[in-house]
């Protein structure tokens, strides 16, 4: 059974977070997505401006895509957005899960 992030954590860990790291929170707490769902995310996944708007999720749980409604804050925080979201730095590719953890947990 998931086990949601409380909304006192998720509001203060978005405070101090950089911008990247506050799009990984909402779409994990907004969206439902995991975080191997939220590394291989593309800017071409994003239809914010569909009636109603909403996420293409690529391989999620099972193998299988779904789409996913978009909440109006992250409408708004996917405006504008190419390539791949989270770029792994030095790289082509995207972020690897473990690395979204790091990022998300930070170091403790």
């Amino acid at each position: 059974m998931p086990k949601p992030a409380p909304m006192e954590a998720i509001a203060a860990a978005f405070s101090t977070a950089d911008r990247d790291v506050q799009l990984m929170l909402m779409l994990g707490a907004l969206a439902g997505l995991r975080r191997c769902e939220i590394t291989c995310l593309a800017a071409e996944d994003c239809h914010p401006d569909a009636d109603p708007p909403v996420l293409h999720v690529r391989n999620s749980k099972g193998g299988k895509d779904r789409v996913v409604p978009l909440h109006p804050m992250l409408v708004q925080m996917l405006r504008g957005r190419t390539g791949w979201l989270f770029k792994s730095p030095g790289s082509r590719s995207h972020l690897s899960p473990a690395s979204v953890g790091v990022r998300l947990v930070g170091d403790q």
